[in-house]
């Protein structure tokens, strides 16, 4: 990560302003912090996540606790503000303390080490001038070369009590504190030192410290490394194996559709056999009372014409067979009466197809 890259916020991508840090250590402006946490607050949830990490931070917002308010209850970077002014130390545009906080901006010409602030040429002089602060060492801002001291030492101060100064060191909690901390917070800790102390002390171990720390911060990193690619090829492998379930479900969806066109053609073609057999004795009944209604009516004719043309005997020799005829076709009629052709052709489906109709799911889905 770069320099500009450390004092960039990544919200508005500009230089820093009041910037706060979140408990995943993410940090941004308090305006951007504040426009953000208005539009990503989760009631639900009581709380909204970290732009960056999606880390979720527990916070208050209500009619009583506005978004501002709530991100201003996260704690100042003193670290960027550190830099943002070692920044403006080395290109010499520093303003000066005391006339920022009157709304005034002055070029800052001197710094005091005692107060850890820029003054202006004027703010200077009369810094001198005052009996109670003829022991400060105040010394031109452009004849200083320790830059990184002058930006450090001006955010050493107590972030629960205003304008007091980071005196202590309170190794019961791991916290430095100001004189007022030491008396009301940690006056029952055992072990409250001078931050002077306290810094002589890390300075010692805090070559191996660091270097410990940083060594398992990379193995974690590596580690993390490790495990994105193991996801990244669990990814792939998912991907693989759904693809390959998604061919065998379209594959069996296909043999049960294919099936089941190849009941359905063949319960067809046998619907259609059964059509035409039922259309052929229709056909044929249809023929057969056809050709006994010509016959008898051939027989009227007959029988008129002998009645009115034939001699008796001509009648005796005919009429027998007429009336055999008659009492043929009467028999035959009635037995047709009593056996018709059936108009109706039914479709029983079979249990099991019907089964399958009512099965909700190809089957289970197992994960392993």
């Amino acid at each position: 990560m770069s320099y500009q890259d450390l004092i960039t916020c990544p919200i508005c991508l500009e230089n820093y302003t009041k910037p706060r840090y979140l408990p995943c250590l993410h940090t941004y402006c308090e305006e951007c912090l504040t426009d953000y946490i208005s539009t990503a607050y989760n009631k639900e949830e009581n709380g909204f996540s970290c732009p960056t990490c999606r880390m979720p931070n527990k916070v208050e917002v209500s009619e009583n606790i506005s978004p501002k308010m709530a991100a201003a209850g996260f704690p100042i970077n003193h670290m960027i503000m550190t830099l943002l002014d070692q920044r403006d130390i080395e290109n010499k545009d520093v303003s000066c303390n005391p006339c920022s906080k009157r709304g005034r901006k002055e070029p800052g010409k001197f710094w005091c080490y005692s107060c850890s602030a820029a003054l202006c040429e004027a703010c200077g002089e009369f810094h001198t001038s005052l009996p109670i602060l003829a022991d400060h060492r105040i010394a031109p801002l452009e004849d200083s070369s320790d830059v990184p001291v002058l930006a450090s030492t001006a955010h050493d101060v107590c972030e629960i009590h205003a304008g007091k100064k980071l005196e202590m060191f309170c190794q019961d909690h791991d916290v430095a504190c100001c004189a007022t901390c030491t008396m009301v917070n940690h006056r029952k800790c055992e072990t409250v030192i001078t931050l002077f102390d306290a810094a002589k002390s890390f300075k010692e171990t805090s070559a191996n410290t660091t270097e410990s720390v940083v060594k398992e911060i990379q193995s974690l990193i590596e580690q993390f490394d490790v495990k994105i690619a193991d996801c990244t090829k669990e990814y792939e492998t998912l991907e693989s194996a759904t693809e390959s379930r998604t061919e065998e479900i379209q594959e069996f969806s296909d043999k049960i559709i294919n099936h089941a066109d190849k009941l359905k053609s063949d319960f067809d073609l046998k619907l259609a056999e059964a059509k035409s057999k039922k259309m052929m004795e229709i056909q044929n009944r249809k023929k057969e009372l056809s050709n006994m209604q010509n016959m008898l009516s051939n027989c009227e004719g007959i029988l008129n014409a002998v009645d009115e043309k034939c001699s008796k005997i001509q009648m005796l020799t005919i009429i027998p067979n007429l009336i055999k005829l008659r009492d043929e076709s009467s028999a035959k009629l009635e037995e047709i009466k009593q056996n018709p052709i059936t108009q109706n052709i039914e479709v029983v489906i079979d249990q099991r197809i019907e089964d399958c109709a009512k099965v909700e799911s190809l089957g289970k889905l197992i994960e392993n």
